[in-house]
């Protein structure tokens, strides 16, 4: 059987490697994939490989294959030294266990992303793209090449934002979500008040930072090519201010700790203000969920010891290799010295003192987000047969993909009367249940008239993670729509004084199902003011 695979792009900076590909076999889904790579000293090295999102190219190139879609894959890591460029091979198990190893010569440079392949190994790329998904994928990738590195080479060409004194600098991640519309909030509202304005966040893809500033003058936009650099730029701009919104994907996030603890112990009339978006500040496994696949509740320092090496799907791939005792405390001295520490539901700060004691404490207060279910409209649904369950949003892994597809597995194999839909995306598919489809993505203002497209009875929101807080819980919510949510989190909170929500407890598959069930048949006879738990 011909297995299909690629390296579609990859970027090596230091010690940071950031890429993506996939592995097809059309016979079976492969397992525990890794990328193994020689590295300066001689040694070996192996990668996890993470998941990559939902593949509609790999789909519509092999419709036949009914896990096409999941075949995508994502590399990240911190390496404990340099690559040795040479031969790196990509590692699966098959389901019964045997081993695929598939090799990529040209090791590293033959797999750089378009915009920056070298001339001597384009050819490569573009029979390898030509090979698997044809003359016309080939062909546009060289387009997007040669578009993304003029737009680098532009990017690099501006004029970098000038020190100015009076500033305001935000710190973020760049991977869309929850965090950055939030920023993007806060980012407005800053401006009306402050002369200047600096976005400063990591992109992942490149491996190198973006900083954006807003002035009178309009904005600036300057790219930096190491942490170290970028924190000299911060440290010579004299703002008033640091925000904090995320510091997931920073290089070394200790270290960045360390020069904002420096930063604001240097003057008194500077101010430190936190956003509690995630649970960086507990562990690099940013949603609290361990390397088995739970919310962890943050156990003790012994279990995060020897759950955080293997946890690498928690981490992005990032950080595996701290101690946690070590990150918890750079974190409290920050914390320490905050004037502000902004969480948005009373489980997060829950959570955040559980891991600090006292630390900030006086610092810390619930600032809700304003309410997201603006241009939502209230539904009117007229539930088919069996049951259908509509889960909203983009489902990963801490968003409870896995735990998803278990309960339609559970559902099919029992013959329970639900089905579930996905409006958005989910990682790694639908599986093979037959009780489970992903539909696409849906915007606020189209919600409602998707949930009536699907005849749906009611949603689930399956996230394992304990949510800061879940905009999607808004939008359902104003929907009028019946709404199942996990013991956990600031979604708990809020369903449970629903008055048509129920929460459910645990995290096994077949209980949460029950409870589910449970949920449909009551709201199936009429009892749709049934007391949520």
């Amino acid at each position: 059987m011909t297995r299909h695979y690629s390296l579609d792009s990859l970027r090596v900076r230091e010690r940071r490697i950031f890429g993506w590909g996939f592995c097809l076999d059309p016979s079976v889904p492969l397992t525990e994939g890794r990328l193994v790579v020689q590295l300066a000293d001689g040694r070996e090295h192996a990668i996890a490989l993470l998941p990559g999102g939902y593949r509609e190219d790999l789909v519509a190139a092999y419709p036949d294959v009914p896990h096409a879609g999941a075949s995508g894959f994502m590399v990240q890591a911190k390496l404990p030294d340099r690559i040795a460029a040479g031969v790196a091979r990509l590692e699966y198990l098959t389901p019964s266990g045997d081993g695929v190893v598939l090799s990529l010569p040209r090791f590293p440079d033959a797999y750089a992303p378009p915009e920056a392949i070298r001339l001597g190994d384009m050819a490569h790329r573009f029979r390898q793209v030509w090979g698997e998904r044809g003359l016309v994928a080939a062909l546009r990738a060289v387009a997007r090449g040669a578009g993304r590195r003029f737009a680098a080479i532009r990017r690099r060409r501006d004029e970098s934002p000038s020190p100015t004194a009076d500033a305001v600098i935000v710190l973020d991640h760049g991977m869309g979500g929850g965090a950055n519309r939030y920023r993007e909030e806060r980012v407005r509202a800053l401006r009306g008040d402050a002369p200047v304005v600096v976005l400063a966040t990591p992109a992942v893809a490149t491996l190198d930072y973006r900083v954006t500033r807003w002035s009178a003058e309009g904005a600036q936009e300057a790219s930096m090519d190491s942490q170290p650099a970028l924190l000299a730029f911060l440290e010579a701009l004299g703002a008033s201010t640091i925000e904090v919104n995320s510091l997931v994907g920073f290089d070394d996030v200790e270290a960045v700790l360390a020069w904002l603890a420096r930063w604001r112990r240097g003057h008194s009339d500077r101010r430190l203000r936190l956003n509690v978006h995630d649970f960086h500040a507990v562990c690099p496994a940013f949603t609290l969920v361990d390397a088995g696949g739970r919310f962890c509740r943050i156990p003790s320092m012994e279990v995060c010891r020897r759950c955080l090496p293997a946890n690498a799907m928690s981490t992005l791939g990032l950080d595996t290799d701290r101690d946690p005792a070590a990150w918890r405390y750079s974190w409290s001295e920050v914390m320490a010295l905050a004037d502000d520490i902004v969480t948005f539901s009373p489980s997060s700060k829950a959570l955040l003192t559980q891991a600090h004691g006292g630390v900030g404490a006086d610092a810390m207060r619930i600032v809700p987000h304003a309410e997201g279910g603006a241009g939502v409209r209230a539904v009117r649904v007229a539930p088919r047969t069996p049951p259908v369950v509509a889960v909203v949003g983009h489902i990963n892994r801490a968003k409870g993909a896995e735990l998803l597809r278990a309960m339609a597995a559970a559902s099919a194999a029992r013959g329970t009367p639900l089905t579930f839909t996905v409006l958005g995306t989910l990682e790694g598919g639908a599986g093979p249940s037959g009780a489970l489809d992903v539909r696409g993505s849906y915007t606020r203002e189209t919600l409602a008239d998707r949930i009536e497209a699907e005849g749906a009875m009611l949603a689930f929101l399956p996230s394992i993670c304990p949510e800061t807080y879940s905009y999607v819980t808004d939008e359902l919510m104003a929907t009028g729509l019946p709404l199942a949510v996990l013991d956990r989190g600031a979604p708990a909170e809020r369903v449970a004084r629903y008055h048509r929500g129920r929460v459910l407890e645990g995290d096994a598959p077949g209980p949460l199902l029950d409870q589910l069930v449970d949920f449909a048949m009551a709201l199936r006879a009429g009892d749709s003011k049934e007391s949520p738990r």
